[in-house]
């Protein structure tokens, strides 16, 4: 998969799977280790405004996990290391509003 389908994935789930949390953008970067194996380097970055806590470990692995299925279901052999960040705490890393 091209790197704007699968931020677009992400999107799209995180959407559908956090609905009171705002998806701001997600940093995916093409990695390889120094065995020669791929992954994708996932960072999303969220806006958390309506409420205090952040995202839960069941709901960081339930978003982890469709993302992975969905992944694997379109061929994309690269393995999702995911991330989260809230858009207050994202500092330098120049995501867009």
């Amino acid at each position: 998969m091209e790197i704007p389908e699968i931020k677009t994935l992400i999107e799209n789930q995180f959407r559908r799977l956090i609905p009171n949390d705002k998806f701001v953008d997600a940093m995916v970067t093409p990695y390889e280790d120094w065995d020669g194996d791929q992954f994708l380097r996932i960072t999303v970055v969220y806006d958390t405004k309506k409420r205090k806590k952040l995202l839960d470990t069941d709901q960081a692995m339930a978003l982890w996990r469709e993302i992975h299925d969905r992944l694997e279901k379109a061929e994309e052999s690269r393995f999702p290391l995911i991330g989260f960040v809230v858009k207050s705490e994202a500092g330098e890393l120049n995501f867009a509003d």
